[in-house]
């Protein structure tokens, strides 16, 4: 059914391709054969009456160069002198079909075929007889045209006008074959004639042969043929190519410059993986070398460019998504049976994609700056604060302005205000310190830690990185919206996009996040020394796991028994974690192998490098308290944050923990 419709379409094409050049089959520069053929019928009149020579010449002049009533005027004076001359009669005949006067042309050439039975007779008429049905339903004379036409080219087999004749014959008729076969002999006729080539693109149209025919056309348009004739043929062929191959000729570049980016900036973040390994693999300093800044450079390069890709490509989605699913219901509506089912499917997964395209558009530009955690009242805890200041002169930077206590064990650090002011280092500086972190930590090691995040600051990483957080916040959206749409499935290709580009951003901005944290280790073991970093790493590592089982356990049997939760911190479940599957996640976390998607480098490979840096460094004198002695009024702290953890359990899960156990009933 296809082929049978592109055949049609294509035989469309010949019609408009035709009608564009009729004038030139007619009345183009003669060939070699025909103008020894033009100087028999001149020597012919002349030996009739030499009088008719000139108004014969001159009209023949006339047509060639397109004055087609002077032509007719002058062939009309040859009639006048030799009435009977069958030549005169067939050229009239052409003029007034070129001029569509149809009748009065067929009338010419029959009378031309009763004075003259000749090949070049019978073509005329064919071609009369053909351009009186063009455009009507009066297909009866197409038979007796094809007839003419078939004797013409038997007769004049080397004749272009007479294969012409049966070039018409099959657009009339719509015979596929008929127009291959005489396309394919004007070629070999007119090999370097745009006729030729014309009707050698026309053979090929109707064949099927897209790409051949415009091969041809391309070269008929180089042979002269008339630029408006070009023009409508050139669309025509475009229009009659399948949908798919229009939109691929139209994408395809383009969706090939994507994916060339795409695996470019692929292969930029794993080469750049291997060259931040191989800078900071001797390096000992605090400060970057000049190495390690280059490099450092080059990641925000590149992680400006994968996130303007990411920006990029949120339209050049939608506009995919759009086509596609619009070709697809194009293409269901086609088959004749209307798959309502079908239609459905295609519409969800279109709007539901769009609709999670604009959100992750919407969300660029939405700034996120919410409290990450309970603010301290950082005058009501000195010692916290008299800390702070100490780490930030050692390190050799600003301290930090707002202090967020949150319930679990982030240790972490980030700037606020506009990206001017954080350039010009005036941004609001902040700590994010997870109480869970805080049992059996000691300030000395604690103290390593904190200069490891001001290593954040005084190496300017918190400096920028708004485009990096915009893009991980778009690209969770997106995800989530495909999801719970319940179309991040393998037939959407906005889901291959949001899983390809997340692994490409993951390797290029956290490749970038493992140079500053290598560099922030090494400022923090050149202020505190080798061993108390490793001890505070351990520490962060070793709580955090611990914390966890914490949590869990206990949250289980408060709401398994409903119980009262009045300090998450302080209870003691009654049935403990295990201890062994407690220090096996220890030890898996302590020797994790790590990965290229990883966002710090492996705890082995830290501590490795810090031992190996062997900086010394003279313990201060309260290295040995405890870290919650920086904090005034542990207790209420705690409840405080177990409040925090009660009411989010509420908001996300339904589920109401009370402060203090229920009473147990008479």
């Amino acid at each position: 059914m296809a082929r049978l419709i592109r055949r049609a379409v294509l035989l469309l094409v010949t019609a408009l391709a035709l009608a564009s050049v009729a004038a030139a089959q007619n009345h183009s520069s003669p060939s070699a054969r025909r103008a020894g053929y033009e100087r028999q019928i001149t020597d012919e009149l002349r030996a009739r009456d030499p009088g008719a020579v000139e108004p014969w010449q001159s009209a023949a002049a006339a047509a060639e160069r397109g004055d087609y009533a002077a032509a007719l005027e002058g062939y009309r004076a040859v009639l006048a002198r030799v009435p009977d001359f069958n030549h005169a009669v067939r050229r009239e005949c052409s003029l007034l079909s070129q001029q569509r006067s149809h009748e009065q042309a067929i009338a010419s050439c029959r009378r031309a075929l009763a004075l003259h039975d000749s090949g070049e007779n019978r073509a005329a008429l064919a071609h009369a007889l053909v351009a009186g049905t063009r455009g009507s339903e009066r297909r009866a004379p197409l038979a007796e045209a094809r007839s003419h036409a078939e004797d013409a080219v038997a007769r004049l087999p080397d004749d272009e006008f007479a294969w012409f004749a049966l070039l018409s014959v099959g657009e009339g008729m719509r015979d596929v074959a008929l127009i291959e076969r005489a396309g394919r002999r004007l070629r070999e006729l007119l090999p370097e004639s745009f006729l030729g080539w014309h009707a050698g693109a026309l053979a090929a149209a109707s064949s099927g042969d897209l790409d051949g025919a415009r091969e041809m056309l391309e070269g008929a348009r180089s042979r002269g043929l008339p630029p408006a004739a070009y023009q409508r043929l050139r669309e025509a062929l475009d229009g009659a190519r399948p949908l798919h191959e229009r939109v691929l000729s139209e994408v395809g570049p383009w969706l090939i410059a994507w994916v060339s980016i795409f695996a470019l900036l692929l292969l930029a973040g794993v080469a750049l993986s291997a060259i931040t390994l191989a800078a900071t693999r001797d390096a000992t300093g605090a400060e970057p070398t000049p190495y390690e800044s280059f490099v450092r450079r080059i990641y925000r390069l590149v992680l400006g460019a994968t996130s303007l890709f990411f920006f990029a490509s949120i339209p050049a989605l939608a506009v995919v998504m759009t086509l596609l699913g619009a070709g697809l219901i194009i293409l269901a509506l086609s088959v004749g049976h209307v798959p309502i089912k079908l239609l459905a499917i295609i519409a969800v997964v279109t709007l539901v994609t769009l609709w999670g395209l604009v959100r992750a558009a919407w969300f660029v530009f939405v700034v996120r700056d919410d409290d990450p955690g309970l603010r301290l009242d950082i005058a009501e805890h000195p010692r916290l604060r008299a800390l702070l200041d100490d780490v930030a002169a050692a390190v050799g930077t600003r301290p930090v302005d707002d202090v967020f206590v949150t319930a679990g064990t982030e240790l972490a650090v980030f700037e606020r205000g506009g990206p001017h002011t954080r350039l010009t280092g005036r941004g609001r500086r902040c700590l994010v310190l997870g109480v869970g972190v805080l049992d059996g930590f000691a300030t000395g090691p604690l103290r390593a830690v904190l200069a490891h995040e001001y290593g954040h600051f005084a190496n300017a990483d918190t400096a920028g990185g708004d485009v990096a957080l915009a893009v991980r916040r778009s690209v969770s959206v997106l995800a989530v919206s495909l999801i719970e749409g319940g179309v991040a499935s393998w037939y959407n290709p906005a889901w291959w996009f949001v899983l390809g580009f997340n692994k490409v951003f993951l390797r290029v901005s956290h490749g970038a996040s493992r140079l500053q944290e290598v560099l922030a280790d090494r400022r923090a073991v050149q202020t505190y020394g080798s061993e108390s970093f490793v001890e505070g790493l351990r520490h962060v590592i070793e709580r955090s796991v611990r914390f966890d089982h914490h949590v869990g356990a206990t949250l289980k049997e408060v709401i398994d028994e409903r119980r009262g939760l009045a300090n998450l911190y302080g209870y003691s479940p009654a049935t403990p974690p295990d201890a062994s599957a407690v220090q096996r996640e220890i030890d898996e976390a302590l020797s994790h192998a790590g990965s290229p998607y990883d966002s710090h480098p492996v705890p082995a490979e830290r501590f490795a490098r810090a031992r190996a840096q062997a900086v010394t460094v003279a313990p201060p004198a309260d290295a040995e308290e405890p870290a919650w002695s920086l904090l005034a009024d542990r207790e209420a702290l705690e409840r405080r944050l177990t409040d925090r953890v009660r009411d989010r359990i509420s908001l996300e899960h339904g589920v109401l923990i009370p402060t203090e156990a229920a009473p147990e009933g008479p």
